[in-house]
């Protein structure tokens, strides 16, 4: 997708690579969905449904897509059914319900190992177990089976993550709370959580900069929380907003600035 955006005609200037650093479109996605699932004639309705909604799926990542969350829960769901049968470990299983990277190397390597009938009854369930995850985490409307809606992040604090008892409970009053995200493993705004509807960050832009060698001094950051890492300071988390919506701020090099 970089290559892609980076081959459009015309100069690149700041403004332009923070629009590639910022661009949530996955590639990878649809084009796995179409290898998938365009042969594909499951038997209910409801996995029907969710074949066609992935089938009309444009790769967006963004918050309000339909298509990203139904993607990462199939292929969640299709990973564990290829593997069914498998003397796994305790240890890998727990790994296999994790968001990244498991579900994805699983597919990579059992795709080519299972015979075509195994893959059509698994893909067949695992349509259907995405209609009934969608239902019942998400919202029996279709409609608001957004990407954010499964795709939460927080921010922690340390103290949160290596501190107990007292230190751990202030540690999680000095985090954010859990908001919308966008992004994914391919895109280039690059994020997932611990596991879908599990806010933990695994990965994520924490900071993006954008800098003309050849004028430094109007370079452009952003920034996941704030400058200050004192919770009393006004810019302990001042810059999230920004960060989240893809407004990144300008980098002051100078005392004077």
């Amino acid at each position: 997708r970089v290559r892609e955006l980076l081959a459009r005609p015309g100069a690149l200037d700041v403004a332009g690579l923070v629009a590639i650093q910022r661009d949530t479109v996955s590639r990878r996605g649809p084009a796995t969905v179409k290898l998938l699932l365009e042969q594909a004639a499951p038997a209910s309705s409801a996995a029907q449904r969710v074949r066609t909604l992935l089938l009309e799926w444009d790769g967006s990542t963004a918050t309000d897509s339909v298509g990203a969350s139904l993607y990462h829960v199939f292929r969640q769901r299709l990973a564990g059914k290829l593997l069914d049968g498998l003397s796994l470990s305790k240890g890998s299983r727990a790994l296999l319900a994790q968001a990244e990277p498991a579900p994805g190397i699983a597919l990579a390597r059992a795709l080519d190992r299972v015979g075509r009938e195994k893959l059509a009854s698994s893909i067949d369930t695992a349509l259907d177990e995405t209609w009934s995850f969608m239902r019942t985490r998400v919202s029996a409307n279709p409609k608001r089976w957004s990407w954010g809606a499964v795709h939460e992040v927080r921010l922690e604090h340390a103290f949160e993550r290596l501190g107990s008892g007292t230190l751990g409970w202030v540690g999680r009053r000095l985090g954010s709370e859990a908001f919308a995200a966008p992004g994914d493993p391919d895109s280039a705004w690059t994020m997932f959580s611990a596991g879908l509807g599990d806010p933990s960050v695994e990965l994520g832009p924490a900071f993006r900069y954008a800098v003309d060698l050849g004028d430094p001094d109007h370079a452009l950051f952003g920034l996941a929380g704030g400058q200050s890492g004192h919770p009393g300071s006004a810019h302990y988390a001042d810059a999230l907003d920004d960060w989240l919506g893809g407004r990144p701020r300008p980098l002051w090099m100078h005392a004077s600035d």
